[in-house]
């Protein structure tokens, strides 16, 4: 068992390192407290997202799949076969209930046939071409609205 003056002189010891540690010697550089930091900026918030152009009946405007396009009946829009590989899209039935449309290969055939309700969307492309985005706007009164963007490879 050690002695008393020991177990004395160990804890003088441990009490004088602590305290060491706790105060700086005199003269001594004291350490260099860093700023507090500032809080983060804010995110800024997301942009909207690109408003669709103004409503039109003239299919040609659609041909950069980038379009609000009224209609009232089958039609046959005319599209850049170089961008997006299909040389057009077909409105075969529209409805107050839905919209259906295909999408034909350039030799010819169809390559997509799709049925939209109100409020639904799809899309179309082939590999190595943008996509054409398809949303159907509105439907009513016998006037559908077709919403066509283009969207990156």
């Amino acid at each position: 068992m050690p002695s008393r003056s020991a177990v004395l002189t160990c804890a003088a010891a441990v009490t004088w390192a602590l305290t060491g540690c706790a105060q700086p010697e005199a003269g001594a550089p004291r350490p260099v407290e860093s700023p507090p930091t500032a809080p983060a900026a804010p995110e800024a918030p997301a942009p909207p997202p690109p408003r669709p152009e103004p409503p039109s009946t003239d299919v040609a405007e659609c041909f950069d799949a980038d379009c609000t396009l009224v209609v009232t009946g089958p039609l046959t829009i005319p599209l850049d076969a170089a961008r997006f590989y299909y040389p057009e899209m077909t409105l075969v039935s529209v409805t107050p209930d839905a919209l259906t449309y295909y999408v034909t290969y350039p030799d010819g055939g169809v390559a997509i046939r799709a049925r939209l309700g109100p409020g639904g969307g799809g899309s179309f492309g082939s590999r190595g071409h943008a996509t054409v985005q398809v949303k159907l706007d509105s439907l009513g009164d016998g006037t559908t609205v077709v919403v066509l963007t283009p969207a990156p490879r």
